[in-house]
């Protein structure tokens, strides 16, 4: 695949071959950027399956009151996955052992009671559901460019883009986005990475573009799927939206026009709120839940047109207080529905 950062040079020309935001070729004359206001309400999280854990207790206490080091604490009780083992029992009665976090897949490591006489204390829940097997990938990221995977007639890149917010940073910026290397013993190698950093309008966003023909955007047939299907994960918390630009709501499509009016402008991309955690936790999204904000073009059937999607985006919010956001999306791939 060819290297995003050589095969591509300039600021604009490489704004209209990522189309940020799906930006079509208005871009040039608006300076490369764009407003877009539909993130408004998004901020009540919607979560994806296997998004959360119930929280467990799992380790047990330890005490501090005196007494014979043969109180040990008890052994954990079965949950959906292995209990934590009894509490560590430095003098006194040893903690109970409480039952294991209760979570599709991984349950976490409970807290440490320090309280005398021991005691349970609460675990955490594990990072995610585990992920469907019917699924076609996207882009897994290993191979570090910003080309997503030449599979099924998909060849688009990677973008980020923001606001116009004055002393706002963006990294990696718009016009040279790079796959973020991630920790020894995180869960790969390479994830998508974006960090946000003062947006104050209408926020920021990172995403890909399924096909592109002389470096713009083209519509893309993916009707033989029922959704979408990533990990995602945040530095702190946030709620974002999960955006699937079609030929209703990109300028390209020559459906909705920009700029307009709430009932006809584009970028009211069929999308999800989602909460990302500080944990890798897997998402899935099916293609008929997704739904509109209301801030443009919106089509008579109130339906997303799967045989003419143009891209998929995580948008941060903005707003009037500036913030730092910075979020990793990893393996995304296409949902294969009976």
């Amino acid at each position: 695949m060819r290297n995003f950062s050589l095969s591509r040079t300039g600021a604009c020309a490489n704004w209209m071959r990522n189309s940020i935001l799906a930006w079509g070729p208005l871009g040039a004359a608006l300076a490369c950027n764009v407003y877009d206001d539909s993130l408004t309400g998004v901020m009540t999280p919607l979560g994806g399956s296997g998004s959360s854990a119930a929280a467990g207790s799992d380790a047990g206490g330890k005490s501090s009151n005196g007494g014979k080091s043969s109180d040990g604490g008890g052994g954990a009780s079965a949950g959906k996955v292995s209990g934590g083992s009894g509490g560590d029992e430095v003098s006194g009665s040893g903690g109970t052992g409480g039952s294991a976090g209760s979570a599709t897949a991984g349950g976490g490591s409970g807290g440490t009671n320090i309280a005398g006489n021991g005691g349970t204390a609460n675990g955490g829940g594990g990072s995610g559901g585990t992920a469907p097997t019917d699924v076609e990938l996207i882009d897994d990221m290993e191979d570090g460019d910003a080309g997503i995977l030449p599979n099924h007639g998909r060849n688009g890149y990677w973008y980020t883009g923001g606001d116009t917010t004055k002393n706002a940073v963006l990294t990696p910026p718009a016009n040279a986005f790079a796959m973020t290397m991630l920790a020894a013993g995180d869960r790969s190698d390479y994830a998508a990475s974006v960090k946000a950093e003062n947006f104050t309008d209408w926020g920021s966003v990172i995403g890909f573009n399924f096909v592109e023909k002389n470096s713009m955007p083209q519509p893309y047939d993916a009707s033989a799927y029922c959704g979408v299907h990533f990990w995602g994960k945040a530095a702190a918390p946030v709620t974002l939206r999960l955006r699937v630009p079609d030929v209703s709501t990109h300028p390209n499509g020559g459906v909705c026009v920009t700029p307009g009016t709430s009932g006809t402008a584009c970028y009211d991309h069929f999308g999800s709120a989602v909460a990302f955690g500080k944990v890798w936790a897997d998402y899935s999204f099916k293609f008929a839940d997704l739904t509109q904000v209301g801030t443009g073009y919106h089509p008579a059937d109130n339906k997303i047109r799967t045989d003419k999607l143009f891209a998929m985006e995580w948008a941060l919010p903005g707003g009037a207080t500036a913030k730092t956001y910075q979020i990793w999306v990893d393996d995304v791939e296409l949902l294969k529905c009976p």
